[in-house]
This record gives C-alpha cells, structure tokens and sequence, in this order.
C-alpha cells in the first residue's frame, strides 16, 4: 500500500495481537512492529495486545504505537496466557477495526475458535504448528481449523507453504502469498563490523573462517544438528551463535560433550541496529531449521 504511494487512511484502527512485542528480539516480532508501525500512517490508531513477562498489566508506547502487555497467568515457552486476553480483545470490537494475528500464537487460536468479534480479521501464519505429538495433532484437527475459519485473509511468505500446509488446504481461496524481503538500506555490508572483535574474544588468527548464527534458540532450530556439524569441519571454522533461548542448555552441553568450547562464541540479543554488523562480519550464515515449524515455506 505503500509502494503505490498511497497515504490516505483506510482504517479506524488497526489492532495487532502477538505472544512477544519489542523490545524482545524474533524474527516474528520485527514483521509484528514494522505492521503495527505501518498502521500509524494507513489508520487512525494502532495498538499492539502482546504478553507481558510478569502476571501484571502494563500499558505505554512505543514509537506511537500504543502497546498493552497483558498480565501473563501462565508461561511456558513459547505458550503465554492471560485471564484479560478475551476482556481486552472484546474492548476493540468493532466494525471499523482490523485485527492482525501471528499463527500460531494459542490463547488467539482458542479464543477465536469459539468467539466473535467485530472488525476485519487477518492471520499471519508463520508457521505450521508440529512436533507437538498427539496434543498437537489434536490441536491442528480441532482448534486450528476453527480460527482460520474467522479468518478474512491469511497471508502466508511462499507458494510452498500456501501449496504444502494440511492446515491451510480447507482456506485456500483466503491465502495470499506475500514473500519475504530484506530491507537492503539497514541490512548491507559494512567495513567497520564484529569481525576483529570477534577474532579477538575467541582467540583466533585471520585465517579462521566464522559461520553465525542468530536467532531464537528453540527445538525446531536445529541448533544441535549445527554444532556437530561444526564437529566435522577443520579448526579454523568458528561458530558464532546471537540470540537465546530455551534450548541453550543443550547447545551448551553438547558443545561441551565435544570439546567445541574454544571454537564456539555466544551473543545474548543484540539490538536491531547492530545486526549488520554480525552479518558482515561472517563468512557465511547458517540457519539449520529442522522441521515445518519455522522457516517450512523454503522446504
């Protein structure tokens, strides 16, 4: 809307509803922020419902944006749930709203599976939801189905994902395929990166060859199939890892089980603005996803 040059309004109010909202740092909540920050300039209000990490309810802003975080009862990640979700979800019914979800998310799936709410509905489906066993194949046959069917348009990043998913089969006539892209004016290559700083911390001379890594240290990440990769490659093949996570412990654990210690550098999140950075500093990026529960509209 945008790229048309478009800048009218076409909206009362665009709601985005998320599990995490900045500043946590995932790849799901860049695309949450730059929409509820598009919204500022295609409606008349954008607001953002997510989950705060305490079970308390903050409101504030964010870059205009106003962002409700709401009490969060119980959290196991990447599930969060709140006992004011539907109060505050049924505050912004109205036929002048649009509500943008990012699937899977599980308190929007089960709320909207058996609940109505005024206004325009559009699901982000990131992903499949898998490696669940049988409560997520019960969770596909009986819970998904109903919320997409809510659904006034699913927007999906490939043709494959739109072509392959069983979840989406039943709504295809309401899939749109909008790809993925990079925004080449912040992500480019720069001379003054991590490299000699990294070099530096892990003790390596200028021959070394550096694979990265960033992002969420999960299960379908395949972080542990990366590091007995690295296993395998000669010495001077580094491995540096950006981000955190659930998962962390195994990473750790493994890496010392191998004896990668001294070819293995982490960093915790680092701010949007320094990512470049990191990327320019490497030899080459990895992302070892191992399953349709991230990244399934490459497969």
């Amino acid at each position: 809307m945008i790229a048309d040059g478009r800048t009218e309004r076409i909206g009362n109010h665009l709601v985005s509803v998320n599990k995490m909202y900045h500043p946590e740092i995932g790849g799901v909540e860049v695309v949450a922020q730059r929409i509820a920050e598009l919204g500022l300039h295609l409606f008349d209000k954008s607001t953002v419902i997510t989950f705060n990490k305490e079970n308390s309810m903050v409101e504030e802003e964010i870059n205009g944006v106003h962002v409700i975080r709401l009490n969060t009862a119980y959290r196991s990640d990447p599930i969060r749930l709140s006992s004011n979700f539907g109060r505050v979800i049924r505050s912004f019914s109205s036929p002048d709203a649009v509500f943008v979800f990012h699937f899977p998310s599980v308190q929007s799936e089960l709320f909207f599976s058996h609940s109505n709410v005024k206004g325009k509905k559009v699901c982000f489906y990131h992903s499949d939801t898998v490696g669940r066993g049988s409560a997520g194949s019960f969770y596909n046959k009986l819970v998904v189905p109903k919320f997409l069917g809510k659904m006034d348009r699913i927007i999906v990043t490939s043709p494959n994902m739109k072509q392959s998913s069983a979840c989406l089969k039943p709504f295809l006539d309401k899939v749109e395929v909008v790809p993925l892209f990079a925004d080449i004016k912040h992500f480019h290559y720069q001379e003054d990166n991590k490299r000699r700083e990294i070099l530096e911390r892990i003790g390596a001379g200028d021959e070394a060859k550096i694979i990265l890594y960033i992002g969420r240290f999960g299960r379908y990440k395949g972080l542990d199939y990366l590091i007995k990769a690295l296993a395998l490659l000669p010495e001077n093949y580094l491995l540096v890892l950006v981000g955190d996570g659930p998962e962390r412990p195994i990473v750790e654990t493994l890496t010392h089980e191998l004896n990668l210690e001294r070819r293995v550098l982490r960093f915790d999140h680092v701010p949007y603005s320094d990512l470049p950075k990191y990327y320019s500093a490497a030899d080459v990026f990895v992302l070892p996803s191992i399953d349709r529960g991230k990244h399934s509209g490459w497969l």
